[in-house]
Parts: C-alpha cells; sequence; structure tokens
C-alpha cells in the first residue's frame, strides 16, 4: 500500500513531479484532472490502492518520472571484462549480494538512511542476453533551502545505467545548491556532514558500484580526450555549411583563388612554402562564408534538417588559447559573428571543452516549447550532460545516443 508521495518529490518547491507529468497519467489511466497538483498526487495514489497491479503501475511510473526532468547525466567510459556475465539470473544473484538487496519497494515506498541504498533494479536483455543493467540508489542528506528555515531531511535518488554493450556507466540525478550529508553521532542524533553535490555523489557511488562489480574505468586524461572529440564531431553534425551558403561561396571560389594569387605576387610571398596558398584559401573561405550567413535573411536554414544546433562553444587550443562562443538567446550560433570567428580554431584542433544545444522536440499535448536546451561539459574525464528545462526519458536517451554515436 502506498501512504502517500514523501514530500521530497511531491513538495511544490520540486520539479521532480510536474503538473503536465500528473495530468498525463491521469488522463492515461482515465482519471480526473485539475489545475491543482495536490489533488493529482492524491487521486494517483487511490487509483494505487485499489490493487496490486495498479500498486505496481504506479511504483513503475514514479520511479520512471523522477528518473527525468531536469537533470544532470554523468558519463563514465568504463571496460567490460569478456569473462562477465551476461546472465539475468547471475546478475539477480550478484546485486543482492553485492548491495545487500531485499526487495523491490520502489522510490516511493524507499526505506532509507545516510547511506546508500538499491531500492529497486532491472535490465534490458535482448534473447536472454543484458545489455543494460539500472539501478535506482537513494540515500538521506540534509538540505537548506533558505537561511531563514531549518534545514530538513530530503530523499535524494541516485539512478545508474551500466551499459554493457557499449561500454558506458551513466549516473543521473537532480543538480541541489546547499546539500550536506548526513553523520550519525554516538549518542544516535543526527549532525551536517560534509557539504556535497551531484558531481561528488555520482563519482562515489559509482566508484563504490564499479569496483563491487569488478568493472574498470578508463584513465581520465583518455576519456577527457575521448569526450572533446565527440562534442567536436556533434558540433560539426550541427553546423554543416548549409547548401544554400554553399552555392554562394562556390561563386566566389575562382575570385578567390585569383585574388590570393594577385596578392602573393605583389608582396613576392611564395604560394607553396608553408601551405600559404590553401591556408590562405581556407581563411578567405571563412571570411566569406562569416559574412553571408550573419546577413542571410532565412535563419531557419541553420537549424532545418538538424536535429539540434548550438547556441554556446568553447574549446582551447594547442597553444592554450581559450575562446568561448555563445548566442545570448536561443538564435542559432552559426550565423552570429563570434561562431566563424573561432570557426578555424576549432577545426584545426577538432576537439571541444563545452557547448550548450537546443534540441528539436516533436509537438506533444502537454509541452507548448518545440526545443529544450542541453549543455555538455567535461569534468575529471566525466562527461556531464545538463538537461536544462523538464526533458522526457525519450528526448533524454535520444540525446545519449548522439553521445555514443559519435
Amino acid at each position: 500500500m502506498i501512504k502517500q508521495i514523501p514530500i521530497s518529490f511531491g513538495a511544490y518547491t520540486e520539479d521532480y513531479i510536474t503538473l503536465p507529468i500528473l495530468k498525463m497519467f491521469c488522463n492515461n489511466n482515465g482519471l480526473k484532472t485539475t489545475e491543482a497538483k495536490a489533488g493529482l498526487m492524491k487521486s494517483i495514489i487511490e487509483f494505487a490502492n485499489k490493487d496490486a497491479d495498479n500498486e505496481l503501475k504506479v511504483i513503475k511510473w514514479f520511479d520512471r518520472t523522477l528518473k527525468e526532468g531536469v537533470k544532470h547525466v554523468f558519463i563514465k567510459k568504463i571496460f567490460i571484462n569478456e569473462s562477465l556475465s551476461r546472465n539475468k539470473e547471475d546478475w539477480e544473484q550478484l546485486l543482492i549480494n553485492k548491495f545487500q538487496f531485499d526487495t523491490h519497494r520502489g522510490l516511493i515506498n524507499s526505506k532509507n538512511n545516510n547511506a546508500f541504498k538499491l531500492q529497486s533494479f532491472h535490465f534490458d536483455e535482448v534473447n536472454g542476453i543484458i545489455n543494460n543493467i539500472s539501478l535506482n540508489f537513494s540515500l538521506l542528506l540534509k538540505e537548506i533551502k533558505n537561511i531563514t528555515l531549518p534545514s530538513m531531511n530530503i530523499i535524494y535518488p541516485i539512478f545508474i545505467d551500466i551499459d554493457l554493450k557499449n561500454e558506458y556507466i551513466y549516473g543521473r540525478c537532480k543538480s541541489k545548491a546547499n546539500i550536506y550529508n548526513i553523520n550519525i553521532l554516538e549518542n544516535g542524533t543526527e549532525d551536517f556532514g560534509q557539504r556535497t553535490n551531484a558531481f561528488n555523489l555520482f563519482n562515489k557511488l559509482s566508484e563504490r558500484v564499479l569496483d563491487e562489480l569488478n568493472i574498470e574505468n578508463e584513465s581520465k586524461e583518455r576519456s577527457t580526450e575521448k569526450f572533446k572529440n565527440i562534442f567536436y564531431n556533434m558540433i560539426q553534425e550541427c553546423t554543416n555549411t548549409p547548401m544554400e551558403i554553399e552555392n554562394e561561396l562556390c561563386l566566389e571560389e575562382q575570385k578567390s583563388k585569383d585574388f590570393i594569387k594577385e596578392f602573393f605576387e605583389r608582396h613576392s610571398i611564395d604560394e607553396s612554402k608553408r601551405n600559404n596558398f590553401l591556408n590562405a584559401l581556407k581563411d578567405i573561405s571563412i571570411f566569406m562564408e562569416k559574412y553571408i550567413s550573419i546577413n542571410y535573411k532565412n535563419q531557419d536554414i541553420f537549424t532545418e534538417s538538424r536535429y539540434a544546433y548550438p547556441v554556446k562553444i568553447a574549446a582551447t587550443d594547442a597553444d592554450l588559447s581559450s575562446i568561448e562562443e555563445a548566442s545570448f538567446d536561443d538564435k542559432p550560433l552559426q550565423c552570429s559573428p563570434i561562431f566563424f570567428d573561432n570557426k578555424k580554431i576549432i577545426n584545426k584542433e577538432k576537439k571541444c571543452d563545452t557547448f550548450a544545444m537546443m534540441f528539436k522536440r516533436e509537438p506533444k499535448i502537454y509541452w507548448s516549447k518545440n526545443k529544450f536546451p542541453v549543455r555538455f561539459s567535461i569534468r575529471q574525464g566525466v562527461c556531464i550532460v545538463q538537461f536544462l528545462s523538464y526533458t522526457l526519458e525519450e528526448e533524454i536517451q535520444y540525446v545519449l545516443s548522439k553521445i555514443i554515436k559519435n
């Protein structure tokens, strides 16, 4: 029986469970909908307590809902030993033994203390071979929302996915500003422990999970370089020069070559030395593309037929010259001067440190916005993907698939 939705998730100040998500569940299950969040949650609890099937449906929906939304996703590259079993029964026993797992109660009925506890798990398998393992953990933390108010204990969930096929471990949780570990004193009372954050909690939990399962991390240095290359490939994929601009540049190509030759002759510059001619041609091409693009009337050419477009890019060249480009709204960066001012450095290094993109969203009943922002960065060999507005599970999976693909 489900008594209530824990205040850590259901409070109005939290965005774990939003009004559109509650309405969607109610509509899909024939329940009345209102504009009151409390009323919708009450209806869902009543629905869950009608019978065992409804209860299980709500438990699974609740876990799935807490996993999506405004989240930070942390990604580490790992190595899977070929001898590691991919059998479901073997993994069930392993998880039960390693994490003192007792029963699948879900996060809505979770029992928590100041240590990570595995609340539920499930497997994705094909033809009896496990490809992905999902582990739902939670623990109690202290949170200070306002200096004028006392602290409160909150349930903090962290979702771990181990991709055995592609060899990645993912951690997903909500970013919070003022959260602290809980220390239990000798007399049994609680006290503030060390201040923490989503990144530190993921690192601590992921290291424990990998250690218990005998899975190795890739080195931080190697992972950092790999993710920088992936970021570059994603940017290239979404900033190819539109055909309309290419056609304009083709018309100028011969004139550009003639200008370079005449310029080199006037100044006695050897065009073959240090690839002078080819480099000059690239420079002029970027110059022309810049001014054609930023003055092009139809900006849709920089977003149509693309799954996303960048609004911020930052990179560092081999000489440690750092560049950062950003458009200050959701306008495509590709039609802004700053994109082209630094395009040469990004293309030369074929790496990117951090960037932000607007991803397209398929039309949905409860969401008026047709795009959502995502920020990508790297810290200590960990790829960090920040979903800055409420993002559905299928949308999160789509974004993560672009990282794996590249």
